[in-house]
């Protein structure tokens, strides 16, 4: 099935919904931004019944859509109840990573001396950096 660039907002508009049903009016007002609810408030309405023919989105009793994915379809609710996974409740011991290592202990100073950040002649003599001329 090909989409038209409308029906991929749509689409785009609702898996950022996941599980939540979203009406079609809001579809409408957010799907395809401002501009173009302003043009016509209810572009959405005659995309979304095509839409829910090819499978693509799922629509409740009361006209709220939402994407069908494998988590939300009847049928994958019937195989998780069919064949449930055991998981087992127990943490590891080992559940937080160890600490890091202290850093080594120098003289008396706990933490090593910060290096020079400059070298010893900071402040040169005067004298070297403008020297007097000879007469």
């Amino acid at each position: 099935m090909h989409l038209s660039s409308d029906e991929l907002q749509i689409l785009d508009y609702l898996r950022g919904w996941d599980e939540k049903f979203i009406s079609m009016m809001e579809v409408c007002r957010r799907a395809g931004g401002r501009r173009k609810y302003e043009e016509a408030p209810e572009w959405a309405k005659g995309l979304m019944g095509r839409l829910v023919e090819a499978g693509m989105v799922q629509v409740n009793e009361r006209g709220h859509y939402r994407i069908k994915t494998d988590r939300n379809s009847s049928q994958a609710a019937a195989r998780a109840r069919i064949s449930p996974k055991k998981t087992s409740g127990v943490v590891d011991e080992n559940y937080f990573p160890p600490p890091p290592p202290p850093p080594p202990i120098v003289d008396e100073n706990y933490f090593p001396p910060p290096p020079p950040v400059v070298a010893d002649d900071y402040f040169p003599d005067p004298e070297e950096l403008h020297p007097k001329p000879d007469r």
